[in-house]
């Protein structure tokens, strides 16, 4: 085979798909090259080549295929965050929203990422739960402690409130330290839970007065 075909099949092959592959020839023409572009090749150099420039090509390669890698991945994730049921959002060390997906926003009726970054996340949370909030937020930012699971109301851009379950974990960031928060509106639990609790009420005291009036007859 030549060139051409070992990079082609290199490309076709899942175990080397992502190895950067280097032409090293005395071909000079633009129909060569082209056709070395086409099967794959992330460079084209002509003999003869400095040992120096080899290298440092082939690391400029290697950073550059690594940074697609983490754009991809990072286009990936933020698509599955996206679309989770649960609210979503990414705090970095001063407690700004790095990201949000859309069922947090629709929690607390805002219209866009754009909007909600206006602020921090205490914005969004009653001034009775934000000491509760910023320990955790510390906790897990300064001493990368275990996932938190605890619950505290929310505010919605409105001013209304409403209950929520939360799990907190620590999650680097580009490269920074930051906070992911899983939300989950507990609000339709809460009164299901409270309905509940007013039907045991209701029985009991049923209870009671039929065991009353039982003794008033006897």
């Amino acid at each position: 085979m030549d060139g051409f075909a070992v990079c082609r099949q290199l490309r076709a092959d899942n175990r080397f798909g992502d190895v950067p592959v280097i032409f090293i020839t005395a071909l000079d023409d633009q129909k060569s090259r082209l056709q070395g572009i086409e099967a794959g090749a992330d460079e084209f150099l002509n003999k003869p080549v400095n040992s120096l420039e080899l290298k440092a090509r082939a690391r400029t390669i290697t950073q550059l295929r690594r940074f697609r890698l983490m754009v991809g991945e990072r286009a990936r994730f933020e698509k599955i965050i996206e679309l989770a049921p649960e609210g979503i959002v990414v705090l970095d060390m001063d407690a700004n929203i790095r990201l949000s997906n859309a069922a947090l926003r629709e929690m607390l009726h805002i219209k866009d990422e754009t909007a909600i970054r206006l602020h921090k996340i205490f914005h969004y949370v009653p001034r009775e739960f934000r000491d509760q909030l910023g320990r955790t937020l510390e906790a897990l930012l300064v001493t990368g402690s275990k996932p938190m699971a605890f619950e505290i109301e929310f505010l919605r851009d409105d001013g209304r409130r409403f209950p929520a379950e939360v799990s907190a974990s620590y999650f680097p960031w580009e490269t920074q330290p930051a906070v992911q928060l899983f939300i989950r509106n507990v609000e339709d639990k809460k009164k299901i839970e409270t309905q509940f609790l007013r039907v045991q009420r209701m029985q009991s005291i049923g209870t009671l007065a039929g065991g009353i009036a039982h003794d008033l007859n006897n």
